[in-house]
C-alpha cells in the first residue's frame, strides 16, 4: 500500500516525496546537504526539500560552490545566501579553482569544474555531518547524459545516464522535467539565476540540450526526454542484475594471490565461461581494483579476452589506467596511475 501523501504539499512537492520514497533516496531524520547553485533546478530542489522538511524530519544545509569561471560567480553566491536565509537553510560556501583542477587533470574546463564541485560537496558534507548530498539533476539531465554518452560511445553504464543514487549522492528531482520545475518556481514566486556558460555551444552537453534534444522531440512529436529516462531506469535494473551475477562469477574465478591491490583470476575458469560471462567478470574485477565507478571500455574487454584465449603463456595489455598481465594460468588486473597523477 502506497504511503499517504500530505495534502498540504503541492503536486510538485508530492512528486518529489514520491520519488524519494519509491527510490529509497531519503529516510526520516536524514541530514542532507543540498547543492545550491542558484539556478532553476537547484532552487526548486532546495524549496521542495524545505517543504518536505517537517514531513520527513530532514535537517538541511545548502551548499554553494563558486567556480570563478564567469563574472557573475560572486553575485550568484550572494543570491544563494539571500534565498537560503529566506528558506531557513544554513548555507555552506566554498570557492574552488576549476581552471587549476582542469589543467592538473588534463581535462576540459567543464569537466574540471564538475570534479572540483563534487570534491567540495563531499568535503562540506563531512563538515556538516550530512548523510546525503542532494543535487538538482532532472529527467531532462538524464536524457541529455544518455545522448552525450551515445555520441561519445558507451555501454550499459552510459545508458543509465545520471543515476538516481550513487554513494551518498541522491537526485530527488530525477523524475521531474525542467518544464515542471519552471511551473513550480512560478507558482512559488521563486527567483533564480542563469549560468551564462549554459548558453555557450562550446560544450557538447550544451549543444545536445539546446539543439539536438529539441530537434529530436520536434521530429518525434513527443517527449523524447521521458522516453530516454524510462530507458535509463530499465537499463539500471538490468545492470544491477549483471553486477550481482558478475560478483558471483568473480568469486568462482578468483585465484589465490594478488598483492598491493591487484586481483588475480584463474585463466582456466575464465576460459570455461562464454565471452559475455567472462566480460561481466572482468568488469566486476575492475570495480574491485579501480573503484565502484570504474567501467572498462569495449577495447579493454577485447584485449583482456585476447590474453585469456591466447595460446601463449605470457602477455600483458595496458589501457586507460588498467594493466592486465597473463602469466600462465593466472590473469592479474592492477591499477596504473595516469601520468602526473601524483601532482594533482
Amino acid at each position: 500500500m502506497a504511503a499517504e501523501i500530505p495534502k498540504r504539499l503541492n503536486p510538485f512537492e508530492c512528486h518529489v516525496l514520491d520519488t524519494a520514497r519509491r527510490r529509497g533516496l531519503l529516510e526520516r531524520g536524514d541530514r542532507v546537504l543540498v547543492a545550491f547553485s542558484g539556478g532553476a533546478d537547484s532552487t526548486a530542489l532546495l524549496r521542495a526539500l524545505v517543504a518536505l522538511r517537517g514531513e520527513m524530519g530532514l535537517r538541511l544545509h545548502a551548499a554553494h560552490v563558486e567556480h570563478g569561471i564567469h563574472a557573475q560567480s560572486r553575485s550568484h553566491g550572494e543570491h544563494c545566501a539571500r534565498v537560503a536565509a529566506e528558506l531557513g537553510a544554513p548555507l555552506e560556501r566554498r570557492a574552488v579553482d576549476a581552471r587549476g583542477v582542469a589543467a592538473r587533470r588534463g581535462v576540459s574546463l567543464e569537466h574540471g569544474a564538475r570534479l572540483a564541485r563534487y570534491e567540495a560537496l563531499e568535503d562540506m558534507a563531512s563538515v556538516t555531518g550530512s548523510r546525503r548530498i542532494a543535487t538538482g539533476h532532472t529527467a531532462d539531465d538524464r536524457a541529455e547524459s544518455v545522448l552525450v554518452n551515445l555520441i561519445r560511445g558507451t555501454g550499459l553504464d552510459g545508458l543509465t545516464g545520471v543515476p538516481a543514487r550513487r554513494g551518498r549522492m541522491i537526485r530527488p528531482l530525477i523524475d521531474v522535467s525542467r518544464a515542471q520545475i519552471l511551473r513550480y518556481l512560478a507558482d512559488r514566486d521563486m527567483q533564480w539565476v542563469e549560468d551564462p556558460t549554459n548558453e555557450e555551444d562550446d560544450a557538447l552537453r550544451n549543444r545536445v540540450r539546446r539543439h539536438l534534444l529539441p530537434e529530436m522531440e520536434r521530429v518525434a512529436g513527443r517527449s523524447v526526454a521521458r522516453t530516454l529516462a524510462r530507458l535509463s531506469d530499465t537499463v539500471e535494473l538490468d545492470r544491477e542484475a549483471l553486477d550481482a551475477a558478475g560478483s558471483a562469477l568473480l568469486g568462482q574465478c578468483r585465484a589465490d594471490g594478488g598483492q598491493g591491490g591487484a586481483l588475480e583470476l584463474s585463466v582456466a575458469a575464465l576460459r570455461a565461461l562464454s565471452e559475455g560471462a567472462a566480460s561481466v567478470v572482468l568488469r566486476a574485477a575492475a570495480r574491485e581494483v579501480l573503484g565502484p565507478g570504474a567501467a572498462l571500455s569495449l577495447a579493454q574487454i577485447q584485449q583482456a579476452l585476447g590474453l585469456i584465449r591466447s595460446g601463449t603463456a605470457r602477455g600483458e595489455q595496458k589501457l586507460e589506467g588498467c594493466l592486465f598481465v597473463r602469466d600462465r594460468g593466472k590473469l592479474t588486473l592492477s591499477r596504473v596511475e595516469p601520468p602526473g597523477a601524483s601532482g594533482s
